[in-house]
């Protein structure tokens, strides 16, 4: 079986309402993408204590259509 993955990325401040973001995961499961990992940056030089959260999703990848078979040559 073949995969696409895609990335959420969004900035998440500590005490920012979570509600935008569990939609987005919520949209994301609704369309067939699975939650495979998360990481997040927290950078040392950020006043705003900020930190990028980065999610990964993948989901089997959409079936293509297989290419006709080339037409046999007449002798």
């Amino acid at each position: 079986m073949k995969f696409e993955y895609d990335i959420y990325t969004v900035s998440w401040g500590h005490g920012v309402d979570t509600a935008p973001v569990l939609a987005e995961l919520n949209t994301r499961g609704a369309n067939g993408w699975e939650l495979v990992a998360t990481t997040r940056d927290e950078s040392p030089s950020d006043e705003h204590d900020e930190e990028i959260v980065m999610f990964v999703f993948k989901r089997p990848a959409a079936a293509k259509k297989a290419a006709p078979a080339p037409k046999k040559k007449k002798k």
